[in-house]
């Protein structure tokens, strides 16, 4: 009867609180259940949703009208045209730099390479993601192998800003993703990599505390606790020489695909604006491991400096640390 009363207490206690919190917080609680509604089409950006596979993923057949530009994606989700049946392919991978982010739909270079080469019979399809790092590219790349039945050409994006980091956790920018990791040496099995197994999950610990400022507010009240429940999310970091291994073995996978469709892949190295003054070790990196799976690497540093030697300076070439303004899209 003492431990059933104790246990009654306890409840009430926490009942009571709970609901002074949501007298203080109200609006606040109030507020992310107005917002839920919308990740459904705004997972990770105005044009993605939660995917249990890839973490989250295109929406088809949209049109969006934003602050600076329209977005119109096709019936797979690509920011392009309608699959031409005739046409030789080209697809460029990567993430919201090769997407577009901050531009119209006319200004990516993956749009202006297709005006290009479309009168040789050729289409460019832009299947790059925001915020993808090179695993999440990889696996939506064998989602999207059947529809590219004529591919001849694959341009892997990497942006030199972020792409290090986007591939070396099972989380990133507060949503849970898929994760590669080195064979560990006792595998009996070749040296490589492997997919970790994972069930990516909509409702999760993980996703509610990026979510919801109230939970956020409720836990970072008591410290302790805030930081009992980070340590109960599941995040994973690999370290740096793992990750240059992660990163080397997805681009010989990526690679053996698009050899297998019958297509060739390149390396297109984006520099961040801090990478025109020198590049970083995440560029170096990148290259290096481009170079070393054998892959032909295409460099626009010495472009993108030029242009940015002109009227305006960087800010005429960089949205912000990363993004690149049409000027730059026309440059790469």
């Amino acid at each position: 009867m003492r431990a059933a009363g104790l246990l009654l207490g306890l409840a009430l206690a926490a009942a009571a609180g709970l609901a002074l919190l949501i007298a203080l917080d109200g609006a606040v609680l109030l507020d992310d259940l107005r917002t839920a509604r919308e990740r459904d089409s705004a997972w990770h950006d105005p044009n993605t949703r939660f995917d249990a596979e890839l973490g989250w993923a295109p929406i088809p057949e949209r049109h969006l009208d934003t602050a600076w530009g329209t977005v119109t994606t096709n019936a797979h989700g690509y920011r392009s045209a309608a699959l031409r049946a005739d046409a030789e392919a080209v697809v460029v991978l990567g993430d919201s730099v090769a997407w577009g982010f901050g531009v119209g739909d006319a200004d990516p270079f993956a749009a202006r390479l297709d005006r290009r080469l479309s009168e040789r019979g050729w289409q460019v399809s832009n299947l790059a993601v925001s915020g993808y790092g090179l695993d999440q590219t990889f696996l939506w790349f064998l989602r999207q192998r059947d529809a590219l039945p004529r591919l001849r050409h694959a341009i892997l994006a990497v942006c030199a800003r972020n792409d290090v980091a986007d591939t070396q956790s099972n989380a990133r920018y507060g949503r849970r993703k898929p994760l590669f990791r080195r064979r560990p040496a006792s595998d009996a099995r070749a040296p490589g990599i492997e997919l970790v197994p994972q069930t990516l999950r909509r409702h999760s610990l993980r996703h509610w505390y990026t979510d919801s400022r109230f939970l956020r507010g409720t836990l970072q009240r008591w410290p302790a606790l805030d930081t009992f429940a980070r340590a109960r999310m599941g995040d994973v970091l690999l370290d740096r020489a793992e990750t240059d291994a992660v990163i080397g073995g997805l681009l010989a996978a990526l690679d053996r695909e698009t050899r297998d469709r019958g297509g060739r892949l390149h390396v297109l190295l984006l520099p961040a604006r801090d990478d025109l003054a020198a590049p970083s070790d995440d560029y170096a990196l990148l290259r290096a491991r481009a170079q070393s799976a054998g892959l032909p690497v295409v460099e626009v540093v010495s472009a993108l400096r030029r242009a940015s030697r002109g009227a305006g300076g960087t800010d005429a070439v960089y949205l912000d640390a990363m993004h690149l303004r049409p000027r730059a899209h026309a440059v790469v």
